[in-house]
């Protein structure tokens, strides 16, 4: 049973929280997208709200992404965070999603740091900030990406 992210949310701003583009993004990727042959697969789960994002990855000789899929069984922030990294991941490598990561977590925890432009949708998750059950629901793509990326290293 997925948990009611709402729950002992006080005084966050629910309507700022799932303002149209978050939903409009979340319904943009409802559809999973798997690759066929990818380097790599790999799954984060939600311990909170049981949400959950499987990312499949391309990569070039250079360790750069080249094509991403996805399967999402997340909320709408989950599923959010997972249509912005499908639509800008591709052409970066590990230390560029490492780094994108701790943008958002830092974010996350009230850091004003600017995301790149080509990520700057990253911003509509700020008014996530004080509920931190949420957190990890945003993460996840970026984690199961990062996850994907080590475990090609590792071969």
């Amino acid at each position: 049973m997925i948990a009611d992210p709402t729950v002992g949310t006080g005084d966050v701003d629910l309507e700022r929280l799932y303002r149209d583009e978050i939903r409009k993004l979340a319904a943009s990727i409802r559809v999973d997208r798997r690759l066929k042959t990818p380097d790599f697969t790999a799954t984060k789960r939600g311990r909170f709200c049981g949400s959950e994002v499987s990312i499949d990855g391309k990569l070039s000789p250079a360790r750069c992404l080249t094509q991403l899929g996805f399967r999402t069984r997340a909320c709408s922030l989950g599923m959010a965070a997972t249509a912005i990294v499908a639509q800008n991941a591709p052409g970066c490598a590990l230390a560029d999603i490492e780094a994108l990561r701790d943008l958002v977590q830092d974010r996350l925890a009230g850091k004003d740091r600017p995301p790149p432009d080509a990520w700057r949708q990253l911003r509509l998750f700020d008014a996530a900030r004080p509920v931190v059950g949420l957190h990890a629901s945003i993460l996840l793509p970026f984690d199961a990406l990062i996850d994907g990326f080590k475990s090609v290293a590792d071969r």
